[in-house]
């Protein structure tokens, strides 16, 4: 299956500076084994999977950028059986994007937080929402927060990064199959489309987000993912 994500906004752009080698906890949470698509992330090793990433990540990796820190609610849970993912690593080896977001000589961690965020669960026909949080930070920040993001866990300095001071309109619809969309709409940060293809057709999502895990302004990805064919 092939997935391709385009990010676009009009958010302002931090100064990027030559990263420092930092040493980053590397994991994923296991049950995101079998959910990596949830993600909007490259394909990663199995070795990277282990249940201790979610609050006592051990296997730590080298980095040239900064660490990474993103955690959401499973799209397919929710009242007391809420599930959380987690995501660790080096920002720019797990989305093969270098992000602009992160001064090197800043002890300030950039934050984000959506607490709607649109994410498809095992129907894939709906987008539903989830809660995500994502951070870019130094080893020691990102290393030190055992967070959970179901807990209130908040972003003190979140940037807004606002085109004057307003929101993006975004397309906010989910295609028929084969067809594109341009129906209702939403307004955050930033702007998402998703395209999938698989089994010779194509479905588009498009929707709104107030968190980017690319750290970029405008970006383009093309993913080949495996997944259950059940889900």
């Amino acid at each position: 299956m092939r997935v391709l994500f385009f990010l676009l906004t009009f958010s302002s752009i931090f100064v990027q500076n030559v990263f420092a080698q930092k040493l980053c906890y590397s994991c994923a949470s296991q049950g995101l084994r079998s959910k990596w698509y949830l993600t909007g992330l490259p394909p990663v090793s199995s070795s990277l999977f282990t249940t201790s990433c979610d609050h006592t990540p051990a296997v730590t990796a080298s980095c040239a950028g900064p660490c990474m820190v993103m955690s959401f609610t499973d799209p397919d849970t929710s009242g007391n059986t809420i599930q959380t993912y987690y995501v660790r690593g080096c920002h720019q080896t797990l989305t093969q994007s270098r992000a602009d977001r992160f001064d090197d000589n800043s002890t300030r961690t950039f934050c984000e937080i959506d607490e709607t965020y649109s994410l498809n669960g095992q129907d894939k026909t709906s987008g539903q929402s989830t809660r995500m949080v994502f951070l870019l930070c130094n080893d020691n920040e990102c290393n030190n927060q055992q967070f959970d993001v179901n807990s209130r866990f908040t972003c003190d300095n979140q940037t807004t990064g606002l085109l004057n001071g307003n929101a993006v309109n975004c397309y906010d619809c989910l295609a028929k199959q084969g067809s594109n969309c341009f129906d209702s709409r939403c307004s955050k940060k930033y702007c998402l489309k998703k395209s999938v293809s698989i089994g010779g057709g194509t479905q588009i999502l498009k929707t709104c987000s107030n968190v980017n895990i690319y750290g970029v302004d405008n970006t383009c990805q093309t993913n080949d993912v495996s997944m259950n064919p059940a889900g």
